[in-house]
């Protein structure tokens, strides 16, 4: 649902600012921006903005470049004809998400290989496997990833992927009442050195996977459910088994209201976590339903508010608690764009305002994702100075740029703030070389440290540079 945009009352919004500077606070007029029971502003903006973009946490398939060749070898060092070779693209920032096939080939009769496109850049994105029957999964990472004298997969140098005899594990998700999961349930299991296994539970929550001897972590992935962990010691001769255990949601029913008249906030966007991001909207009395939720807590944001995050008590949803009331403090909204330094516009960059709460606590709920041509219209925003921080600025973050932000935005209650920037700072590649006091390669740890201007990196203890 959208709805038409309106121009608030600059004079207002001059008067409410020349105020401000003189500690003093302006008497709003019944339904400007300001007062209580103030009508919220009229904009145009859509929910689904808050859902994670395409490729944000884990990159797409098709979106690299990297092709890496090299053979397949078992333990003794003889090819492995015809093992499956693949290439993955590793989560980044989202503990949620699993990894992504991004490519596979099959091992010729030498056990040579040649795989791609797989993500770029490799050395922070991407993980090389291969797998054979009989034989566990062995992967490898970019040299920068991995530990001096471990072997590693890099564009442009041959890999070698030694495999080992695997070793069955069986195991089954089932609900805390014993029953089977809601849903499909995906599997990633990480344990000895170079191992992880993806697999997904059938109806009833069977699974199994071929794992190198040692302790594995079969980590249930948030989805129909909240995630779970089994271990298992993985031996020979060993039964193996895993068992997770996971808890399944209940309904939740609420309703938004403005916290200072108790009115129902119509058409509030709650932002609520299924393993994936999905959006509601409350009706025209404030009223919602989260069906089959488990997640702890959930977001409620709408235009002239203050972006709130509801937590859940353990017995919540019970008949014995009734309804969740959220009620939201005034805030207000800000339009702009998102430009690198010379000014031009940043596409699909996400945003985000650092803000505390009454305790002290930082929170950052997140904002919406940069249009084509880099515009934005931010819904939520906190009102500096009240129970937050002594500023409020949008910050933002892309691929080959830095955290950047807004300049210190004064926002008036329940008002729309245009023109904002949000600038990001480019992030350069450096590259060197290491000598000892004879000139020779010397291996070393190489650290870089820089600073930013502090127009384009204010809180460093909320993102500390580098």
């Amino acid at each position: 649902m959208r709805v038409p945009p309106s121009v608030p009352s600059v004079a207002l919004l001059v008067l409410g600012a020349l105020l401000s500077a003189c500690g003093e606070k302006p008497a709003a007029a019944p339904g400007a921006p300001g007062g209580p029971g103030a009508a919220p502003p009229e904009v145009e903006w859509d929910p689904e903005d808050l859902k994670p973009s395409p490729g944000e946490f884990v990159a797409l398939p098709g979106t690299g470049k990297t092709w890496i060749s090299g053979v397949v070898v078992d333990g003794d060092g003889r090819p492995v004809p015809g093992a499956a070779v693949e290439m993955h693209a590793i989560p980044r920032g989202n503990s949620s998400a699993v990894p992504l096939l991004h490519a596979s080939a099959k091992a010729g009769p030498d056990g040579s290989f040649r795989v791609g496109p797989g993500p770029s850049p490799w050395w922070s994105h991407g993980v090389l496997s291969a797998r054979a029957p009989g034989l566990a999964r062995t992967s490898l990472r970019s040299r920068r990833m991995v530990v001096a004298g471990e072997e590693f997969a890099d564009e442009g140098e041959k890999a070698r992927i030694v495999l080992r005899p695997g070793h069955e594990v069986r195991g089954e998700v089932r609900a805390r009442d014993g029953g089977p999961p809601d849903g499909p349930v995906a599997i990633w299991a990480v344990g000895p050195p170079n191992f992880f296994e993806v697999a997904t539970a059938d109806p009833a929550g069977a699974f199994g996977f071929l794992s190198p001897p040692g302790e594995v972590r079969c980590h249930a992935m948030e989805g129909v459910h909240s995630s779970a962990v089994g271990v298992v010691g993985v031996a020979a001769g060993a039964e193996n088994r895993v068992r997770i255990e996971v808890t399944r949601g209940r309904d939740i029913p609420g309703r938004v209201v403005d916290r200072e008249t108790g009115n129902p906030v119509a058409g509030a966007a709650i932002r609520a976590y299924y393993g994936e991001t999905r959006i509601f909207r409350a009706g025209p009395d404030g009223r919602f339903l989260l069906p089959r939720y488990w997640y702890r807590g959930f977001q409620v944001r709408a235009p002239g508010y203050t972006a709130r995050t509801h937590h859940l008590t353990s017995d919540a949803g019970s008949p014995e608690v009734g309804d969740e009331t959220v009620r939201l403090a005034p805030g207000f909204v800000a339009r702009g764009r998102v430009l690198d330094p010379e000014g031009t516009p940043l596409a699909g960059v996400r945003l985000r305002s650092f803000s505390r709460t009454p305790e002290r606590q930082w929170v950052a709920p997140p904002g919406p994702v940069s249009k084509s041509d880099g515009s934005f219209t931010f819904v939520g925003l906190p009102l500096p100075g009240r129970g937050s921080w002594e500023e409020v600025r949008i910050f933002g973050a892309g691929e080959d740029y830095a955290d950047g932000a807004s300049p210190a935005l004064r926002g008036v209650p329940r008002s729309v703030e245009d023109g904002v920037e949000v600038r990001l700072p480019r992030l350069v590649g450096i590259e060197g070389r290491v000598e000892d006091e004879e000139g020779s390669p010397f291996e070393a740890t190489v650290a870089v440290e820089w600073d930013l201007p502090r127009d384009l990196d204010p809180y460093k203890e909320v993102l500390p540079t580098g």
